[in-house]
């Protein structure tokens, strides 16, 4: 199969009312998503049209992606960017392919059906056209069969043959030979205000009762969704999402009730787990097998151990937690914490960039911020480690075994020795020795008569 150069055009034109392609669809930009199908269909010469406004978030977006970039001006047209970006093929006798950058479910096997069946053809153009699933679907300009406009897709027999009474869908897709693409684009008036893909379409009207320009048919209408309003885009995702949670349900994981579920694509999740409703699990997550994830729970580039429990309503965001741990419910944790295997962050706890051992308690109400607590260890209600002076964080590291008692304030910078105790509503400003009790609060003093005392003064 001939491999053809691929113009995508990721312009919004004046309008600010179309999403723009970094708009992510099921978590990933719309355009890595058609970037990535090129890639899986082995075509590798790409060239991106894209908006001025744009052009540095794209390009940041797409990293070391190895496209050619041409910039539309707000002077410029879009069918003069296309102009350019032919430009960039030597070879009159290169493939072309065109088509816009807010379809974010093309797959591989389209492109590379689209391609072969161009060859079958025998004409010097072709567009892509679908079957829409319903009148109520508006993916793109409708093609009337029975008005006299003839199909043909190559002669591969009914499975693509166009009926004179049906009605198919242009995708805003074409293809052509670069050589014949700049002729036909040299020749057309009305440039300024053309969309590139009703170019396209221009080239089908005017050519297909000589042959010159054909139809070829693709009837999986949802790869040709196309992403024009932002009802659009929420519909895309609501079809991404689906996508995601089916796919995983058909590999043994079990979701109580999908359609509340927001699964990035990106994210990893192991047979024999379990997601509540009204969960959002993103960007680099991975979940181990047998772990529960409970209702509004939201993950974040997180690595949940095998066999984990995660309580309802809690948040995790780029931590790491251990094998048979439990969090929640309503716990923080926030980027750079990392819980052991069989540990306990209970409700209302925060963490942040701090190392918890196996085993380690905290079951409620504290604050746990650049601290290191070694294994064991149980955190009392209402600890805080006071890890900033106003102008640097400090360290606090508490080692194995330790009992910290209720209501206790660490003053970082400090260290506490292996299995020393901390009395309850103490605030913990120097070192304690390993297996020592470390008490600061003032001594309790009881006034007997006191309050007697005090009413009589009063009279």
């Amino acid at each position: 199969m001939r491999k053809p150069w691929v113009i995508i055009s990721t312009t919004r034109g004046r309008s600010s009312s179309r999403p723009s392609v970094l708009s992510q669809v099921a978590g990933i930009p719309v355009i890595l998503h058609l970037l990535q199908s090129f890639t899986q269909a082995a075509v590798q010469d790409i060239i991106l049209i894209l908006d001025e406004e744009e052009e540095e978030l794209i390009r940041s977006a797409l990293g070391d992606m190895d496209v050619t970039y041409i910039c539309c001006t707000r002077s410029g047209s879009a069918l003069d960017s296309l102009s350019q970006a032919l430009g960039r093929i030597k070879k009159d006798t290169d493939l072309v392919l065109v088509l816009d950058g807010n379809m974010p479910f093309l797959q591989a096997e389209n492109i590379l059906t689209f391609v072969d069946g161009f060859s079958d053809l025998s004409s010097r153009a072709a567009i892509l056209v679908t079957a829409p699933p319903s009148e109520d679907l508006e993916c793109g300009d409708v093609l009337c069969g029975g008005k006299g406009r003839g199909f043909d897709n190559g002669g591969k027999g009914t499975k693509g043959s166009l009926s004179g009474k049906e009605e198919h869908v242009y995708t805003g897709i074409f293809i052509s030979e670069a050589g014949w693409l700049k002729k036909v684009l040299r020749s057309f008036e009305g440039k300024q205000g053309t969309k590139i893909q009703d170019f396209g379409f221009w080239i089908w009207q005017t050519g297909s009762a000589s042959g010159v320009a054909k139809a070829h048919l693709d009837p999986i209408w949802e790869s040709f969704i196309r992403i024009e309003t932002y009802e659009d885009l929420a519909s895309a995702n609501e079809l991404g999402y689906r996508l995601v949670a089916e796919h995983w349900m058909e590999h043994g994981v079990e979701m109580l009730l999908p359609q509340t579920t927001l699964i990035d694509l990106s994210v990893k999740i192991e047979k024999g787990a379990r997601i509540g409703p009204f969960t959002v699990i993103k960007g680099d997550t991975t979940i181990g097998r047998g772990s529960v994830i409970e209702a509004g729970v939201w993950i974040s580039s997180s690595k949940i151990g095998a066999f984990s429990h995660i309580k309802p309503y809690s948040v995790l965001d780029g931590v790491v937690i251990g094998r048979h741990a439990e969090i929640g419910p309503f716990a923080r944790l926030r980027p750079g914490s990392i819980v052991g295997e069989n540990a306990r962050i209970g409700n209302f706890v925060e963490v942040k960039n701090s190392r918890l051992g196996k085993g380690v308690k905290a079951s409620h109400l504290s604050y746990i911020g650049d601290a290191l607590v070694g294994e064991g260890t149980n955190v009392g209600c209402g600890t805080i480690t006071c890890n900033y002076d106003g102008k640097k964080k400090h360290r606090t590291v508490i080692g194995r075994g330790v009992f910290v008692g209720s209501d206790v304030q660490f003053v970082a910078p400090v260290r506490v020795g292996n299995g020393a105790v901390i009395g309850a509503g103490s605030t913990i400003t120097d070192n304690v020795p390993p297996r020592s009790l470390a008490i600061a609060r003032a001594r309790q003093v009881n006034i007997k008569g006191w309050v007697d005392r005090k009413r009589d003064a009063k009279g």
